[in-house]
């Protein structure tokens, strides 16, 4: 014989105890299995025995039974394992069936039941002979009827004629259920219904339960399920969670996501991994938080239900969590046991990344500028329910990032709800409410976000921003310099100083802080620029001559730069060379009001009162009611008339 291990052992080895050993060891017994060519091996739940050199020795299971011993047969019946059953059970046997159809010797805790069971094609005339074999023998082989593979097909009609009516037994209720739920009996749903008011014990109402939820009964069944979760003692509330986690479908989503708020320990985890395995992602964190509760403290009943329920979650997106639970795990037994499990889950559970990892690919996503990759990472790590604080940080900037802005708040909301003193959420925030529109809201924003850390120069930076854009700029100034205390090698801190002290009339100051910038990036045009207006601002026009010259002699075609050095120009009263510059600008600029009124105005100027007038045109084509223009152009047409 073969033990579970797959390790041949005689027979002797096997417990004295056992009345089915006892059976098997009985030479007379041996010998006649042995004349009809089957070889014994031993499993879990019996004894296996292969039929194939049986329907060739025994041409028929009625003609040859009687041949065996008296002594055999008297055995056999004292086992309860009668002549009918083994007949019918033969008869069921195809000619011909596949090498692994076998017969299987049985039995059960705690008093061994031993019967024949098939595994073959359409054991109908099986089933009719049921009704000549004693109740015992008759819930033995429907419990094995339900494990047939999921292939295998009987015939409906005789399966509820055969079926339905040991439901009225106490004796076979929950088997026969079982069945008939395993093979979609539909005829059977009305009788099923009537057995879960009359059957008693817990075991046997949660297979009536299972079998109408087969069956489409499923609201039903729900029901059921639901009273004796809340009603039922310890024993009767686990087992129906366990039945529950079986019997979980994608439609059930709901119910769980109810069910999990009156549930505690490890039936709370066994709902969530039900949960889990229907597409409810966010159950990974009740998952998380009641793995990590295991300890040496927990029973161990409760440990193995905890490891069991992980280890059918079938991905290594649990295996930190079991090896942390490992790892402080004293009882060497459940140690080992969660440790095999985070290895089983590590080799062959599906690729899902735990948020760890999750997080660095996102973090390295988006900091390397591959955003939507960032974005998948983020969305699957958020779906886990972790309540990450960065991570929703993060994911907030994507969706700014796209223009996603209401999006983006909500995301950066949740990541403060998570950790209210996560500081970078309330900048962004910030942020966020500014292009909002909603500016007071953006300056208690960056307000938050300073006093849980106030030597942050972007925080400053962005409040005086704001404040600059309201016209508060008295108030803008004080932030931008704060912000240069702590980082005064930003050139773009300096320039927003600059426009500050513009606008306060602090012209000179303006042109300290745009050289500044300068020397931090002297490559950078837009800065020059800045400086020449700045200069110009001062009425140092030479200066602001060179600035632009500089600017137009790396970017001659910079139509904002050949606009400002002819305005210097015009500020130096050289109309010739201003009237040149504006003309190159409208030639780049052709709406551009001003460049055409200044372009009119330095004709004018020069006595070219006709070119002067078809300037003004141009502009109050551009901006029909200004009044400068439209006075310029009487005057010059006036004088273009009279010359």
């Amino acid at each position: 014989m073969i033990d579970r291990d797959g390790r041949r052992r005689p027979l002797d080895d096997w417990a004295p105890g056992n009345s089915l050993a006892r059976l098997l060891r009985d030479r007379a017994t041996r010998s006649f299995l042995m004349s009809a060519g089957l070889d014994l091996q031993i499993r879990d739940d019996g004894v296996q025995v292969p039929v194939t050199s049986l329907l060739r020795a025994l041409p028929s299971a009625a003609a040859q039974l009687p041949s065996a011993p008296e002594e055999v047969r008297q055995k056999m019946a004292a086992q309860n394992l009668r002549a009918a059953t083994l007949i019918g059970l033969a008869q069921a046997v195809k000619s011909g069936t596949a090498s692994h159809d076998q017969l299987i010797i049985g039995w059960g805790d705690p008093r061994p039941r031993p019967t024949l069971v098939p595994e073959p094609a359409e054991p109908s005339e099986s089933l009719l002979a049921l009704v000549e074999v004693d109740a015992t023998n008759i819930d033995s082989f429907l419990n094995s009827l339900v494990e047939l593979p999921s292939d295998r097909c009987l015939p409906q009609a005789t399966l509820h004629d055969a079926i339905v009516p040991l439901l009225d037994d106490a004796a076979t209720a929950g088997a026969a259920a079982r069945v008939l739920g395993r093979f979609g009996v539909e005829t059977a749903v009305s009788s099923l219904e009537h057995a879960l008011a009359r059957v008693t014990t817990v075991d046997d109402r949660l297979d009536v339960i299972a079998a109408l939820t087969n069956l489409g009964r499923r609201e039903l069944g729900q029901r059921t399920l639901r009273s004796i979760i809340r009603h039922g003692d310890t024993e009767a509330r686990r087992k129906a969670v366990e039945t529950l986690v079986d019997l979980a479908e994608e439609a059930d989503a709901t119910f769980l996501r109810e069910l999990i708020a009156v549930v505690t320990g490890v039936e709370r985890l066994m709902v969530a991994v039900a949960m889990y395995r229907v597409g409810e992602r966010s159950a990974f964190s009740v998952i998380s938080q009641e793995v990590a509760r295991l300890s040496a403290e927990t029973s161990a009943d409760e440990a193995a239900l905890a490891l069991r329920a992980a280890e059918s979650l079938a991905s290594r997106r649990f295996v930190p969590m079991l090896e942390a639970y490992q790892a402080r795990e004293t009882r060497p037994l459940l140690g080992r046991r969660a440790g095999l499990v985070a290895e089983r889950l590590a080799e062959q559970g599906v690729d899902e990344p735990p948020p760890k990892e999750l997080m660095e690919l996102a973090e390295e996503a988006y900091f390397q500028n591959r955003p939507e990759e960032a974005r998948r990472s983020l969305e699957s790590l958020i779906a886990l329910n972790c309540r990450n604080p960065r991570a929703l940080y993060i994911y907030a900037n994507c969706l700014k990032d796209e223009g996603q802005q209401e999006e983006a708040l909500k995301a950066c909301d949740a990541a403060l709800s998570a950790d209210a003193a996560y500081w970078r959420s309330h900048r962004l925030r910030g942020s966020l409410l500014w292009d909002l529109a909603r500016h007071e809201e953006a300056l208690h924003a960056y307000d938050r976000a300073l006093n849980l850390n106030p030597v942050d120069p972007y925080t400053w930076y962005y409040k005086g921003y704001v404040l600059y854009r309201l016209r508060r700029d008295d108030e803008a100034l004080p932030c931008l310099d704060r912000a240069l205390s702590l980082k005064s090698d930003s050139p773009y801190i300096h320039n927003q100083k600059a426009f500050c002290l513009e606008r306060l009339g602090r012209y000179a100051d303006a042109v300290r802080c745009y050289q500044r910038s300068l020397q931090l990036r002297p490559e950078d045009l837009t800065i020059r620029d800045y400086l020449g207006q700045g200069m110009q601002q001062c009425s140092r026009l030479q200066d602001a001559l060179e600035c632009y010259d500089e600017v137009l002699q790396a970017d001659p075609a910079r139509a904002e730069t050949i606009y400002h050095r002819a305005d210097v120009l015009y500020d130096m009263e050289l109309w010739d060379e201003a009237a040149a510059g504006f003309e190159r600008y409208v030639a780049l600029e052709s709406d551009s009001y001003n460049g055409w009124f200044y372009l009119g105005l330095c004709l004018r100027f020069t006595d070219a009162y006709q070119e002067a007038a078809e300037c003004f045109k141009r502009a109050l084509l551009l901006r029909s009611d200004s009044v400068n223009a439209r006075r310029h152009l009487a005057y010059c047409e006036a004088r273009a008339g009279r010359g």
